[in-house]
């Protein structure tokens, strides 16, 4: 299940995450789906887990590069507090620190979670 949260951004930080993400788009064959299950920790949903298998809870779907599966781990860029929104995600850090950094409204609710993938839940 894909999440809009266009709503969340201003305008200006929809337009820039929108060709940021175009931009980093490539060929289909290039990319995997995969599922983030998000799970409350300590007041605050976060990231815990992503998965290509489909969860048995909702999760929010993305398309992320292949190496992401070998790799191990997956960079996670996504808004805190009582629901976890996830924007995207990549193997490199230094993709989501510069979107991040383009956030200039509300760029403290944003954060990077470095998150395991797994085979199974």
């Amino acid at each position: 299940m894909m999440r809009n949260v266009s709503f969340l951004m201003s305008t200006e930080e929809r337009r820039y995450s929108s060709r940021v993400i175009q931009a980093l788009r490539r060929s289909p064959m290039e990319y995997a789906t995969v599922h983030v299950l998000c799970a409350r920790k300590e007041r605050e949903t976060r990231p815990v887990v992503v998965s290509s298998r489909r969860p048995p809870v909702p999760a929010t779907q993305l398309q992320v590069e292949r190496e992401a599966l070998a790799l191990g781990h997956l960079f996670v860029l996504y808004r805190g507090g009582r629901t976890c929104k996830v924007l995207t995600a990549s193997v490199s850090l230094e993709r989501m620190e510069t979107l991040l950094r383009r956030f200039t409204k509300h760029a403290e609710a944003y954060a990077i979670a470095r998150v395991p993938v797994v085979e199974s839940y």
